[in-house]
C-alpha cells in the first residue's frame, strides 16, 4: 500500500478538491482530520498546499506504520465526491492496490 500511495502521490496532490468545504467536511467527518491538522490546512493559501499538508501529516504515516486504513477511508470520500477526475483517480489507485494485492499473495 505503501508503494501505491508514493506511486500516485503528486496525482493526488494535484487532484483532491481541497478548497472544497463539502470535500474537507467529508474528510473530517470520516475522522481523517486530527484538529490541528484542519485549522492548519485551512490556513493554507492552494489546494495543492493543503493536499501535500494533509498527505504528508495523516495519510503517509498511516500507510507507513500501520494498516494504512486512513488511505482506505481517503479512497472512500473520492468515491462519493462530486468530481469525475477525483472519481477516476481512486479507480486507478483501486487497481493498483489489487494488483499489490495480488502480486503479493
Amino acid at each position: 500500500m505503501s508503494r501505491v500511495f508514493q506511486q500516485f502521490y503528486s496525482k493526488l496532490v494535484k487532484t483532491l478538491p481541497m478548497n472544497d468545504v463539502i470535500f474537507i467536511a467529508e474528510l473530517y467527518s470520516r475522522d481523517l482530520f486530527p484538529d490541528d491538522v484542519k485549522e492548519h490546512v485551512e490556513s493554507l493559501t492552494t489546494s495543492a498546499k493543503k493536499a501535500s499538508y494533509f498527505l504528508d501529516h495523516v495519510i503517509k504515516p498511516n500507510v507507513t506504520s500501520s494498516s494504512g486504513n486512513m488511505f482506505v477511508e481517503l479512497l472512500k470520500v473520492m468515491e462519493d465526491s462530486d468530481y469525475q477526475n477525483v472519481k477516476e483517480l481512486t479507480k486507478s489507485i483501486r487497481d493498483s492496490l489489487g494488483e499489490e494485492t495480488a502480486d503479493n499473495g
